[in-house]
């Protein structure tokens, strides 16, 4: 590569024919655009040419190496008089290397063309850069003219022959043998308007020759005018005279000036203009400071969209002209190269670095190395997946590491205590005090890590809701403008579903549980290797590397989509608030940001607790399941806040893959009911003998339970026949049902009282918490007045999701329950909404119970006393049933 130099001395001197060159190349002078000198301006007074500002200056310093050579005989220069050149381009100290090149990028991004003259030492080699101006540019190269004449201020000429300028030039596509074609020319015009909004804008400030009102008086004389100007000035000029009442002792008219929607809308739109601008030049906003629309993933993004589409081809471009128009000039061969300016992905690095040191696939030096570190003595080994043992350089991949379930060889002196994975371990009985607080130190330091990443991840759930309504627009169809069009009829209830719809199509909902799903996995993952480690140090067992099942993923995935349900359903009620409340589009974005519906500390201490529980216990029963006991043992936190459903299962010992009364494999089972959940503090240790515990079945429809997914045996029901009452019912049997009542609720089995339309009755025994009515037939049923008890440690202290179904699809003219604690009771309407069975209890466990969870996580009710009670308050609003629980006397 390099210049013609024969055929540019042929040129200049005319001593040969230049052939093509002669003839492509115009005979008429070409002078300076007549707006060069104005762009220039323009770059110094409009802030709407940053970009080119920004890329001039990131290109000016960008360092690069010289290399002689090609292929493997390539060698990096160290020394060279290229090398002195170029850190020292000229004389002048301000004219440093960085500025001329920022100076020649300025010129090249305006006007398509910048010029350095090159002054030569005795020798003829290249010694300083003069950078010129493009307007002091007069003419430029052509037929009959092999010069570049410039203009110095003082007005005196130059002619710069070819061989002495360093040009960098942006090919005009109209004529590439003329002056380049400047990027900025094709934003010329909104560049120019935006210079125009700005003095307009500038100018409303000093006087826009209109005042804010007029006052039309017809009549009045000059000295009137004058006098009531002086009154009206005085009585409320100055902060202290703000609000004052005002009384005009006439009749006249007010007229208020505003600005016109034109006038608004001409002044809004330099932030369009902005947009264009910046997108001209291929800038991310990020990188102009403009961060209006960004968060952290984002403005990582555009450091490398503005690297590799914006500066590296600009790079590319000087590169070649240093090549082609500088080095031949020292030394044929050489190359200049410059730095790769894309900037790695760093957290994929540290990721990818990680990964290989805790899976055993990187030496702790190595790892150091990548993260910048010194290596440290000793720093030769591998940290392996089981505990994070230490392996020896020449140890790694030994025999004893085949992949077969032996971690560690058992007639190893170093791994004699420990049980192979996947054998059958020998029992270690522990202390189970000792597990206990063991376990409660593991899970408070797990849930103190846990919750602030929680809180971070609600936090940015719900600022990532509101941008998507639109927080940072004003477009007329975003989600804050549908928003405030909600219709306002009806109570709390209906303007909040209305609400919710708006928010279901606004908001990529799917996305925000993936967010929330890839923060929280942090914490089960965590937990989850806690919990197994925790095993591995009580029963002196190995483990292998513990991952989260497909099971606990599914299950996980399922909880997060309940924490966006709930806090879609928070967010909708806050938003209705606000809307009856007569507020505006800012005021609803103030309103949100300032409650945080769904993302308080509370909450997200509540929801760290569950999932580390869950999660510490998952990996805790794996662990001791894999290394192959038969047996497990429920503990209780031993404290007067256990349910008494756990209360009882305290000391209990099952099979291992045997499920406990309650239906949980262990405490925190993620496929139990949520009642049994929420607020766990149960610990599990492998047990020492069996206890023999039956496994029940589930129920089906027509039984009444004291609470939904409960268990019962397969014992059939008991029908007896009762005297019969007379009509009509309800009324007539109130007393009845209050006698049989304190017959029945003290039983430790379920028996319903049934009072049919034509007098009959009957009591149906049935089982520990169900009772199946079933047993009478529908035209008995139907209409009927019943009661049933709920016995101590089973009940919910309210109805389930059965006890409704029954009621509804019966239209049980009363419906009554019964524990130790409460009575509770439900009548059917004219106006009563009716459901199929299924539909009931999806909405009762879904709906409503969800609505009652997320009381339980804000702390406002007991769960277990006030979950069941709270669903069926919420329903009976919605369906239109009566329903009261009263303290029993």
């Amino acid at each position: 590569m390099g210049i013609r130099w024969e055929a540019v001395k042929a040129l200049i001197t005319r001593k040969a024919d230049s052939g093509m060159m002669d003839f492509m190349q115009s005979g008429r002078s070409k002078p300076p655009d007549r707006n060069t000198e104005e762009w220039l301006q323009s770059y110094l007074n409009n802030p709407r040419l940053a970009p080119v500002r920004k890329i001039a200056t990131d290109l000016s310093s960008i360092q690069g190496k010289l290399y002689r050579g090609a292929g493997e005989k390539r060698k990096e220069v160290q020394q060279h008089p290229f090398l002195d050149f170029w850190d020292c381009p000229n004389p002048l100290p301000e004219l440093t290397a960085a500025n001329i090149w920022r100076l020649l990028e300025i010129w090249y991004q305006l006007k398509g063309m910048a010029l350095c003259v090159i002054e030569r030492d005795h020798r003829g080699m290249p010694t300083e850069l003069w950078p010129v101006p493009p307007h002091w540019i007069m003419d430029i190269p052509h037929r009959g003219h092999t010069y570049y004449t410039i203009k110095n201020p003082d007005g005196k000429p130059a002619n710069v022959p070819l061989t002495d300028a360093f040009v960098l030039k942006d090919l005009n596509p109209l004529n590439p043998y003329t002056s380049g074609a400047g990027q900025a020319e094709a934003v010329a015009d909104e560049v120019e308007a935006y210079e125009y909004a700005t003095k307009y804008s500038k100018m409303l400030f000093f006087n826009d020759a209109r005042p804010d009102y007029l006052i039309a008086a017809p009549g009045v004389t000059e000295e009137q005018i004058k006098r009531f100007i002086a009154s009206l000035e005085a009585r409320h000029r100055g902060p202290w005279n703000a609000h004052r009442p005002g009384i005009i002792p006439r009749e006249v008219n007010m007229f208020r000036m505003s600005d016109s929607p034109r006038e608004m809308d001409f002044i809004a739109s330099r932030k369009d203009l902005r947009d264009t601008i910046n997108s001209h030049w291929g800038v991310p906003p990020e990188m102009l400071g403009i961060v209006e629309n960004s968060n952290r993933a984002t403005a990582a993004a555009a450091k490398s969209i503005y690297a590799e589409n914006v500066l590296t081809p600009q790079l590319m471009l000087r590169q070649n002209a240093i090549n082609v128009q500088l080095l031949p000039q020292f030394e044929h061969g050489l190359e200049w190269e410059y730095d790769d300016i894309i900037p790695q992905d760093e957290e994929y690095q540290l990721r990818v670095a990680n990964e290989g040191l805790s899976r055993g696939a990187i030496m702790v030096n190595e790892w150091r190395t990548k993260m910048g570190l010194d290596s440290v003595e000793g720093g030769d080994v591998f940290l392996m997946p089981i505990g994070c043992m230490v392996v020896q350089k020449g140890d790694f991949l030994s025999t004893d590491m085949r992949g077969d379930g032996a971690n560690i060889n058992p007639t190893d002196p170093a791994g004699a205590n420990i049980t192979p994975a996947g054998v059958k371990a020998r029992r270690v009985p522990p202390d189970r005090n000792r597990v206990r607080h063991a376990m409660d130190k593991t899970r408070r330091e797990q849930e103190r890590s846990a919750g602030p990443i929680i809180y971070r991840a609600l936090k940015k759930q719900l600022y990532g809701i509101i941008k998507q309504l639109g927080a940072d627009s004003k477009a007329e169809d975003d989600g804050w403008t549908k928003l405030l069009t909600v219709d306002m009829s009806g109570d709390m209830r209906n303007v909040a579903d209305r609400v919710e719809s708006i928010l279901l199509q606004a908001v990529d909902w799917p996305y925000s549980e993936s967010e929330l799903l890839s923060n929280v996995r942090t914490v089960w993952q965590t937990a989850y290797g806690s919990g197994a480690e925790f095993a591995s140090n009580v029963y002196n067992i190995s483990i292998r590397q513990p991952s989260l099942t497909h099971q606990l993923l599914v299950s996980g995935a399922q909880r997060i989509k309940g924490i966006t349900d709930t806090t879609r359903e928070m967010l909708s009620k806050t938003i209705a608030e606000g809307i009856i409340a007569g507020d505006g589009r800012q005021q609803l974005i103030d309103r949100v940001r300032a409650v945080m519906p769904g993302a308080s500390q509370g909450r997200a201490s509540v929801i760290a607790a569950n999932e580390v529980h869950t999660s510490l216990m998952s990996g805790n029963f794996n662990a001791i399941r894999d290394a192959g006991f038969t047996t497990k043992t429920w503990l209780t936190a031993g404290d007067n806040d256990v349910r008494e459903s756990h209360r009882q299962l305290n000391g209990v010992t099952i099979g291992i893959n045997e499920r406990f009364a309650n239906g949980l494999l262990y405490p925190g089972d993620p496929n139990g009911r949520p009642a049994d959940i929420i607020g766990c503090r149960c610990d599990l240790i492998a047990g020492e003998e069996i206890q023999t515990t039956p496994i029940q079945e589930y129920s089906e429809h027509d039984i009444l339970r004291s609470g939904d997914d409960d268990y019962i045996d397969e014992q059939l029901p008991e029908v007896e026949r009762l005297p019969d009452i007379k009509q009509p019912l309800p009324d007539e049997s109130a007393g009845a049902l209050a006698m049989y009542e304190r017959e029945i609720v003290e039983n430790d089995f379920e028996t319903a009282i049934v009072m049919t339309r034509s007098g009959k009755s009957y009591r149906i025994r049935g089982q520990r918490s169900s009772v199946d009515i079933s047993a009478l037939p529908e035209e008995e049923l139907y209409g009927a007045v019943m009661t049933h008890n709920h016995p101590a440690g089973v009940t919910k202290y309210s109805f389930s999701a059965e006890d409704i179904s029954n009621a509804l699809e019966h239209r049980f003219a009363v419906l009554r329950g019964v524990d130790d604690e409460y009575e509770y009771e439900i009548r059917t309407l004219p106006n009563t909404i009716v459901k199929d069975a299924d539909t009931v209890r999806y909405e009762f466990k879904n709906k409503y119970m969800r609505e009652a969870l997320n009381e339980a996580w804000s702390r406002r009710l007991n769960m277990d006393t006030d979950g069941y009670h709270y669903a069926c308050q919420r329903m009976s609003e919605d369906y239109g049933f009566y329903y009261v629980r009263r303290k029993r006397k």
